[in-house]
């Protein structure tokens, strides 16, 4: 996080960082493509198409966030943050592998309540975290870690229908010999 808010300083040199709250419509026309440069956040298409449409002075599109600066209504400017449409997604991912990519319109969306940068529960739990490697504890795992030993034969067989039952001497694939 500590390098993206030097980034952010950067490149938008004290502009307040909001959350979108609403859809914002980009066309892309054969010029915004023709000029872009792929893999540079600032200066693909759809920045192209944004610094040519709102007159942004800086804009930065990343593989699921998009960073635009636009007029806040009081003659000043603040940089708004969005999610990308999947859509939107694919345009960046097929541009930057050098795929060819169709002029048209793509969507910015805001980003959904658990990704706003003022949820209270993300910044609960990440003070939490704080503390408790400040304290030298390890800190408590959202999902549980992922066991590279090979599934048990039962794990296979067990279709919920009921309980599993081996007789001795018995293997899977190998018939019983007396």
């Amino acid at each position: 996080m500590k390098s993206f808010n030097k980034e952010f300083q950067r490149r938008w040199k004290g502009l307040p960082l909001h959350d979108a709250t609403d859809v914002l419509r980009l066309v892309v026309t054969t010029d915004d493509i023709a000029t872009a440069t792929q893999g540079a956040p600032g200066c693909c298409a759809l920045a192209n198409c944004c610094s040519r449409s709102f007159q942004s002075g800086a804009v930065a599109f990343y593989r699921q966030k998009a960073f635009v600066e636009l007029p806040d209504g009081e003659g000043g400017l603040r940089v708004e943050r969005y999610d990308l449409h999947p859509r939107t997604r694919d345009f960046i991912v097929a541009f930057d592998e050098g795929l060819p990519v169709a002029a048209g319109m793509y969507f910015l969306r805001p980003p959904r309540p658990s990704h706003r940068l003022d949820n209270e529960v993300r910044a609960k739990r990440a003070e939490k975290a704080r503390a408790a490697r400040a304290a030298g504890e390890p800190t408590p795992r959202r999902k549980p870690a992922k066991s590279n030993r090979p599934k048990k034969v039962a794990d296979f067989l067990r279709d919920g229908r009921g309980q599993v039952k081996f007789t001795k001497g018995t293997a899977v694939g190998k018939p019983r010999t007396k």
